[in-house]
């Protein structure tokens, strides 16, 4: 159906923001949260308002992103539950104290390490996925015996509201709280000393947040995007598996998703191919009319509008739109049509800007030593790097090449669900 208009988000007084974090503040001095069984009932309680709200979290997903709700599940509420069951199984093992070895000189001292809460902490959230980067934190922070303040994207105004009446249900306001509105609300937080500030989003957006955490050295954890690429090599495994799972882990979302990949390089030999691969596998996911199908939209027009400029400056440059395109755009409804552009060149806004959306542009390269440059040419870090190649040894050479902050052979997006490694 066509996505109603947003409603304006709402905001949370100055005043009461203050008073938030003060009674915060006064309930972790007082030790409350210290007790593994006061930890292990917050938890729960977490774990009980996703799953007792499921419906009405993948209503709200639905309304400020176009998410279907088996998509809403296995990307945002299956995850938390996730996220809470793991902290549960190692609460008692992460909070132990762990004896060191002691210098010889210093005999019969001993020493070890004790695990500390950090104490009011602040989870700022961002708009791709509301739900699990929002209460994943969450889950960290109760298990550490922290309290926790939770600022949803304002645009994601219905899941912003659903979580301002769902959480007092369920925490008391002392121990978790819920800040809504947008950046004088956020300025008014940030003036404040945090135990850690916890934000995923933009760089643009960090910098900001950066320079404030500085004044008060409140620690923090910033989870930001990037370039991540996918090279496919000649020796790539089976075609139709490689890019079905390359078309899910691009459109997911409608692309709005910090690990999806950005931008594939593909061994000249095969490029055709693939092109044509990928294109068959977007049609047997979402059928010859992509806006009826279950394909998300994007957050605001503002972000659809930025698509449709990237991809006139990539045309402008030379690049070749080959599926999908400007030309299908619906900016009031928030829809861009997955769309594969060939050979933009490197100067092109969809290859110097993290694209966060459904823009998968194709560059072809001669030999692996080209690809693995190519990605060393461009900015920053990838967020993750994928790599397509039937050789273990290839997929080596590539990691030792290109760091990055996680790296899948032969698939997309996966390792996200892996809560046992860093993310």
């Amino acid at each position: 159906p066509p996505m109603p208009p947003p409603p304006l988000p709402r905001s949370t007084p100055p005043a009461a923001i203050d008073a938030l974090h003060a009674s915060q503040l006064s309930f972790f001095s007082s030790g409350a949260t210290l007790p593994l069984a006061f930890r292990r009932a917050a938890l729960l309680s977490l774990r009980s308002l996703v799953t007792s709200n499921e419906a009405a979290i993948c209503a709200a997903l639905r309304k400020d992103l176009g998410k279907a709700p088996f998509e809403g599940a296995i990307t945002e509420t299956t995850v938390v539950v996730d996220e809470v069951d793991h902290a549960l199984r190692h609460l008692a093992a992460w909070t132990a104290e762990t004896a060191q070895p002691s210098a010889g000189v210093l005999l019969p001292a001993s020493a070890s390490v004790l695990p500390s809460p950090r104490g009011v902490t602040l989870v700022i959230g961002p708009f791709n996925y509301p739900v699990s980067t929002l209460l994943g934190p969450l889950a960290s922070a109760l298990a550490a015996g922290d309290t926790a303040v939770l600022k949803p994207s304002e645009l994601c105004p219905e899941t912003s509201r659903l979580f301002a009446e769902l959480v007092p249900r369920y925490f008391d306001e002392e121990l978790v709280g819920v800040v809504e509105g947008e950046i004088p609300e956020t300025t008014r937080l940030m003036e404040k000393e945090w135990g850690l500030v916890f934000f995923t989003g933009s760089e643009r957006v960090a910098k900001i947040i950066g320079v404030s955490a500085a004044k008060t050295l409140s620690p923090m954890v910033l989870e930001l995007g990037g370039k991540s690429p996918c090279i496919i090599t000649k020796n790539h495994p089976e075609l139709k598996a490689m890019c079905d799972r390359i078309a899910w882990g691009k459109t997911i979302n409608a692309g709005q998703t910090c690990v999806a990949p950005d931008y594939l390089l593909v061994q000249e030999d095969v490029a055709d191919d693939v092109v044509a691969g990928l294109k068959s596998s977007l049609r047997s996911m979402f059928g010859d009319d992509v806006k009826k199908s279950v394909f998300s939209r994007n957050v605001s027009e503002m972000h659809t509008k930025r698509l449709v400029e990237m991809i006139g400056d990539a045309e402008s440059l030379g690049g070749t739109v080959v599926c999908g395109g400007a030309a299908t755009a619906d900016i009031p409804g928030r829809y861009f049509e997955p769309t594969i552009i060939l050979n933009p060149p490197k100067s092109s806004r969809v290859l110097t800007e993290e694209i966060f959306g459904c823009v998968l542009p194709v560059v072809t390269y001669k030999t692996d030593a080209d690809a693995a440059a190519y990605v060393r040419g461009m900015r920053g870090t990838p967020l993750a790097f994928y790599v397509f190649t039937r050789s273990d040894a290839a997929f080596r050479k590539f990691l030792d090449a290109c760091p990055s902050g996680g790296a899948v052979m032969n698939d997309v997006l996966v390792h996200f669900a892996t809560i046992t490694i860093p993310f």
